[in-house]
């Protein structure tokens, strides 16, 4: 087994540790930011393969069986895992359909496989080239692999379908689900640190992003502008017996709400309305105080930052349920829901501020405190 490096750099902030071996299950975190350096996890890629292993097996029913179906009538419609992005697909959305297959489909499998290389490389002392290759990749794929934002996406329309048709669950709606929870727990249980070690790699060094400012200034208000959009525009059409029903973002809100289900409602207005503003927001609060060279509360900067950067990904959940409601709710005159452009511009600001989170490069909230002897 390799040994540790005698210096460890901090993800979030850049400052220099030297290592020390801490007890079982306990946690060495920055003295600077407070980020987790690395932990003592007791078995843990026996764990993660037999984890992986499990999600495997799951991934695979999930896209083989129906999620979900739906009746009216006695007609009856069947949603599958990626029959997601081919509802987009044929309602001529390719680029959200590409999205979609990507957020469900591909980016989780890659994660499987990847930890599957991973733990097969360390148990069995394989050749680290590819392991290290992979684990990197996930590390930076992880936050595009939505499966979690899907099922909450689920809920909402199990809520909007349940007082007009039949719901079916279907096989692969539990096995979904189980994959939600192994590969949560995969995620959770495997230690960076532990895995560069034992990989015979050090932990990643810090390295610059050029025009990190520019380019995060340059997506966020590429964002801005399709902000409006987002909320103004349908993000889909119903039609019951040839009549329309136009619906937003907001009315969506509203409607969750009007039914009673105001735990829903307040989830969606908060990830759909809430959360895309925030990010707005924050990303342009931390783009101003870095550029004006601020010393102000670097650490509260940092939380700021590491928020908005994981609560992006849940603004998906109503292009997702789009999706499904596209998916299922295909009656012909009966009944049937489509995509509009709303759809489009909402999942593009999604998209961009979280390519902005990415490119925003965040030692340099830490740089001026530095060079300045404010931290150490």
């Amino acid at each position: 087994m390799a040994s540790f490096p005698s210096n460890m750099i901090c993800p979030a902030c850049g400052q220099v540790h030297h290592y020390r071996p801490v007890a079982v299950r306990q946690v060495a975190t920055c003295s600077r930011c407070n980020a987790v350096l690395y932990r003592n996890r007791p078995s843990m890629i026996e764990t993660v393969l037999a984890l992986t292993l499990a999600g495997l097996v799951l991934f695979a029913i999930s896209n083989v069986w129906p999620l979900l179906g739906l009746g009216i009538q006695g007609m009856e419609q069947e949603l599958h895992l990626w029959g997601a992005s081919i509802a987009f697909w044929e309602q001529d959305y390719p680029i959200v359909a590409l999205l979609l297959v990507l957020n469900l489909v591909i980016f989780p499998l890659f994660e499987l496989l990847s930890l599957l290389v991973i733990s097969l490389t360390i148990r069995y002392r394989w050749r680290p080239q590819i392991a290290a290759f992979l684990f990197h990749w996930q590390r930076e794929l992880r936050p595009w692999g939505m499966l979690e934002v899907f099922m909450l996406s689920i809920l909402v329309s199990l809520v909007k379908l349940g007082t007009v048709a039949t719901l079916i669950i279907g096989p692969a709606f539990w096995a979904f689900a189980g994959l939600i929870v192994v590969m949560a727990a995969a995620t959770a249980t495997l230690e960076p640190s532990t895995v560069w070690r034992e990989l015979g790699r050090e932990s990643p060094v810090y390295v610059p992003r050029i025009n990190s400012i520019e380019v995060t200034w340059a997506l966020l208000i590429a964002a801005m502008i399709l902000y409006i959009p987002a909320n103004v525009l349908p993000m889909m059409s119903g039609y019951q017996l040839g009549l329309e029903q136009p619906d937003t973002i907001v009315s969506g809100v509203f409607y969750l709400w009007a039914t009673g289900q105001w735990p829903l409602a307040l989830i969606v207005f908060v990830a759909s309305v809430v959360v895309p503003l925030m990010k707005l927001i924050t990303l342009s609060f931390l783009l101003i105080t870095i550029q004006w060279k601020s010393t102000w509360r670097p650490q509260e900067r940092m939380r700021l930052y590491q928020m908005i950067e994981y609560l992006g990904r849940w603004s998906m959940v109503d292009v997702f349920v789009i999706a499904i409601l596209v998916g299922l709710v295909q009656f012909g005159n009966l009944a049937r829901v489509e995509a509009n452009a709303g759809s489009f511009s909402f999942a593009a600001v999604v998209v961009l501020t979280m390519l902005a989170a990415r490119t925003l490069d965040e030692h340099l909230i830490w740089d001026i405190s530095r060079q300045r002897g404010q931290v150490k």
